[in-house]
């Protein structure tokens, strides 16, 4: 493990766990679609706005957070990245589950679902849905007007413009030092250990439901 954890640059792991962050936030505005919880502003972990793009309705939120998943695993399947920063971003999911107070008997069967995928890319279970997005992106492409399209297209040049300045900003301060390096604050305060058995007993239901993409066809 010592040889495998040596070639991860302190850059690298402070790259996945701010994607993670993001797609997480993008997860509470989802859960915040579903209208399931009264108190989600007092459940829900980030206080700051996602981007630039808010959306009210569930269905464009998922958009977004499959988006931004896909990016989390991109990342975790790198040949660069070991098995440890897989189980680093799974503790961080395990006590967001345990700050936000979400379980099996107060989840939504859509929150399951949500919280499902969730857990298929951060453990590279989502390889064939993933695949599905990258399908259905282009057949969206393809039916956008001129005008859609390029309104889409400079949208993302900016933010990936924005997110490679941050890049190159950070990797002036952080050079080519090692993982280990430095110290990144767990993201969410909840307990891990409760938060893992939450999670069990809800990706326990979504199994009985199929995989996200299967149930989404047949919702």
């Amino acid at each position: 493990m010592l040889k495998e954890q040596l070639v991860v640059l302190a850059i690298d792991r402070k790259n996945l766990l701010d994607t993670f962050e993001i797609a997480i936030k993008r997860l509470e505005a989802c859960i915040d679609s579903t209208r399931h919880y009264s108190d989600w502003n007092q459940r829900k972990q980030s206080r700051d706005n996602i981007d630039s793009i808010q959306f009210q309705d569930l269905e464009s939120n998922k958009q977004y957070l499959e988006v931004h998943l896909f990016n989390v695993g991109s990342q975790l399947r790198d040949k660069e990245n070991p098995s440890f920063l897989v189980e680093e971003l799974e503790e961080e999911f395990k006590r967001w589950i345990s700050s936000t107070g979400i379980n099996v008997n107060n989840c939504s069967p859509e929150i399951v679902k949500l919280i499902g995928l969730t857990h298929d890319f951060l453990t590279a279970q989502a390889d064939e849905y993933a695949r599905k997005l990258s399908l259905d992106a282009q057949e969206r492409n393809k039916r956008m007007s001129n005008e859609q399209l390029k309104h889409a297209l400079n949208f993302s040049f900016g933010n990936v413009n924005n997110y490679f300045n941050q890049v190159r900003k950070e990797e002036k301060e952080l050079g080519n030092k090692n993982y280990s390096e430095i110290t990144i604050q767990n993201k969410f305060n909840g307990d891990a250990e409760q938060g893992g058995k939450d999670l069990e007993l809800i990706l326990s239901e979504y199994k009985k439901r199929g995989s996200y993409g299967q149930v989404m066809d047949h919702s």
